[in-house]
């Protein structure tokens, strides 16, 4: 699979900050809001606005590509504490919802232009965003131009694959085309007319997978 530069949401790790493709206009509002962030610690923030910015560009390719994310209603990290039984990471979930709670209460006040206000009228939006971000987030250094860049970005597609201690899933940085490749290694053969239970919402609602059931 072969994913274009210009599908993907990707922010520079570092200062100053460099959007990959550049989607975000000079002078528009949500730079002001990334710009405040803390360097070391808020770069799930940073995506997560990038990300509501991007749903309300006109003709972005996150426009339709949302419609295969889990809604705030069904699932994502940040809206699942009152599920979990382990208490530490409940505790550990309340911190991060309170922390985005915080920074949308900020920034996102009566008196900020509509073209901010309309990306998250409600705090729900905005840690849904966060748990977005959390979740999918895919670090990789990538050469742009002549430079060499660690960047965090949202992949579609890619974004969907599973975490394991034995991948059997690569990503490379296609330079020359400016391609993210993922190469993925069959598990087990699938012989013809094999049938299997699909890992579908499991694949699209959680980003992972049911190690119990084949998907064909």
């Amino acid at each position: 699979m072969e994913i274009p530069l210009e599908l993907m949401l990707t922010i520079r790790q570092k200062l100053p900050w460099m959007f990959f493709p550049d989607i975000v206009p000079l002078g528009h509002p949500i730079f002001d809001i990334i710009n405040s962030t803390n360097l070391e610690t808020d770069w799930d923030l940073r995506l997560a606005c990038l990300l509501l910015y991007a749903f309300d560009k006109e003709d972005n390719f996150w426009q339709l590509y949302g419609d295969f994310l889990p809604s705030a209603d069904e699932c994502t990290s940040l809206h699942l504490a009152a599920e979990l039984q382990d208490p530490d990471l409940v505790s550990t979930m309340k911190n991060q919802q309170l922390r985005a709670l915080e920074f949308w209460e900020k920034n996102w006040h009566s008196g900020v232009p509509l073209k901010i206000k309309r990306l998250a009228r409600d705090p729900e939006r905005f840690i849904w965003a966060v748990s977005i971000a959390q979740s999918r987030c895919i670090n990789m250094q990538v050469r742009i131009g002549a430079l060499v860049q660690d960047a965090n970005m949202l992949i579609p597609y890619a974004d969907m694959l599973n975490h394991s201690f034995q991948p059997n899933c690569f990503l490379h940085w296609r330079f020359k085309d400016r391609m993210v490749e993922v190469m993925i290694n069959a598990g087990q053969r699938i012989r013809k007319g094999e049938k299997g239970r699909s890992n579908y919402r499991l694949f699209v609602d959680k980003a992972f997978s049911s190690s119990s059931s084949h998907s064909v």
